[in-house]
């Protein structure tokens, strides 16, 4: 698929590009990817940006990342592994955690609220046609709220529609993600 190049983007784009740029040294390859029909992206980013950054609930940034990388590993989603792989070390700030996330994160040394929060996100990337109202009991029962819970689905299903169409479209992470949390902090 044709990726357009920058000067073709509109001027939102272009700003959110130069942010990025600013932010972590890099234009993400998602951004190029999706920006071909720049309508359909400025909507798919305002969405996610809300759910990873915005207020929505009381889910901290880092669960929120951790959501991400989970699913993102479940639906084999090579891109968002990597991207928000290197979000989550930046939010945690625990590489060794997020490998972990990474590989087999029901090895993983998690409170259990968290387990139970990331047990319930991947039942929704890969069996929401099963869930029923005992999946939305064990969160309560976990000590997340309804917003909370409602917020962790979104994500979930958000990485799910995200990965497909990374994958789909063959999407590569930019290799600096490799390193990103790992040890110095970007610029």
């Amino acid at each position: 698929m044709r990726v357009p190049d920058e000067e073709e983007w509109p001027a939102e784009i272009r700003e959110l590009g130069e942010l990025f740029e600013s932010k972590i040294g890099f234009v993400p390859n998602i951004i190029r990817g999706f920006a071909l029909i720049p309508d359909h992206f400025l909507g798919w980013w305002r969405y996610f940006d809300d759910l990873m950054r915005g207020p929505g609930s009381g889910l901290i940034k880092s669960q929120r990342e951790m959501v991400a990388v989970v699913v993102s590993t479940e639906n084999r989603c090579h891109y968002c592994m990597l991207s928000h792989g290197a979000a989550c070390r930046l939010r945690t700030r625990n590489p060794a955690l997020v490998d972990e996330l990474l590989t087999k994160y029901r090895r993983a040394d998690l409170p259990a609220p968290e387990r139970v929060m990331l047990d319930f996100a991947v039942k929704v990337a890969n069996q929401a046609h099963e869930m029923t109202s005992a999946d939305i009991e064990t969160m309560r029962d976990a000590g997340w709220d309804d917003e909370e819970i409602l917020h962790i689905i979104e994500i979930a299903s958000m990485f799910s529609f995200t990965g497909r169409l990374a994958n789909t479209l063959g999407l590569l992470a930019n290799p600096e993600y490799t390193d990103l949390g790992r040890q110095s902090p970007p610029k």
